[in-house]
């Protein structure tokens, strides 16, 4: 169960919790280098875990290029495929579908997304979002 607190709290459930538990390297690491996700797009995505795990991974990863497109193939050692870690895709052309309609669906969401299957379709282009970040610009001021 979460808490602010160092102390576990007693679960309210009978059966095992679902724990996570974060190193304080890794804790670190998503505090000093936070990527910028919407949370609505996360809540919407949590009953789709390969999509939520492609959101993410374009969403870091369009964040951290600079000036020029980053070119990440399909297959291969560094390519996509191992990236996201995913083997059920045996067939080349099915993962390469996979990935174009998960992309039209996150650009559902974001459509300024960044990124696109390059024209030969061996790999995934990727562009900087730093002038198109996921998180949307507040439209008006919060009272606090």
């Amino acid at each position: 169960m979460f808490n602010r607190n160092d102390r576990p709290q007693p679960s309210t459930q009978e059966g095992p919790d679902n724990v996570v538990v974060l190193s304080e390297g890794f804790y670190r690491e998503i505090r000093e280098h936070p990527i910028p996700v919407e949370r609505e797009v996360v809540a919407a995505l949590a009953h789709a875990p390969g999509l939520l795990d492609f959101y993410v991974w374009i969403t870091w990863k369009s964040w951290t290029v600079k000036d020029q497109p980053v070119y990440v193939p399909f297959f291969g050692p560094s390519g996509f495929c191992n990236q996201l870690g995913t083997k059920e895709y045996s067939v080349d052309r099915l993962f390469r579908h996979k990935v174009a309609h998960w992309l039209t669906q996150v650009k559902q969401f974001w459509p300024q997304c960044p990124s696109s299957i390059s024209p030969d379709g061996k790999c995934l282009t990727i562009r900087s979002s730093k002038p198109s970040a996921a998180v949307t610009p507040v439209k008006r001021a919060m009272n606090t």
